[in-house]
């Protein structure tokens, strides 16, 4: 395998002069890349959800009891108690995990409507 210049175009190296190793290396960085990103969605999606059940107990504990006399603050009240379920079934929606059919053709990546950087798509690719 020729040695290159690190400044050089690599657009022009054929690609059976790129070593396996590197080419393994690069998905495998990749893929813990991805994974670690998810793993921080999941994390914000579940501190969402913890905090706004926690606010959405409490209000709806201290509220219930003290109805008769919070009656000008009843429409704040819903009002919150909404954006607060709001928020949890967006989080819950969040850390749904997404599919992909892993079917990528030569004009999806020519259009750029798809990637083979991603797990899913180059999954079914044959070698």
């Amino acid at each position: 395998m020729p040695k290159h210049n690190h400044y050089e175009d690599f657009s022009k190296i054929p690609l059976q002069e790129f070593h396996d190793t590197g080419i393994s290396a690069f998905f495998r960085v990749l893929s813990n890349n991805l994974n670690q990103q998810n793993i921080l969605a999941d994390n914000k999606a579940n501190i969402m959800i913890s905090i706004n059940t926690v606010v959405l107990s409490l209000v709806i504990g201290s509220s219930a009891r003290n109805m008769e006399y919070w009656q000008n603050l009843f429409v704040p009240i819903i009002m919150f108690l909404l954006t607060s379920l709001l928020t949890i079934v967006f989080a819950v929606l969040a850390t749904r995990p997404n599919f992909v059919k892993g079917i990528v053709t030569q004009n999806d990546l020519d259009n750029k409507k798809s990637t083979l950087f991603f797990f899913g798509n180059f999954t079914s690719l044959s070698l």
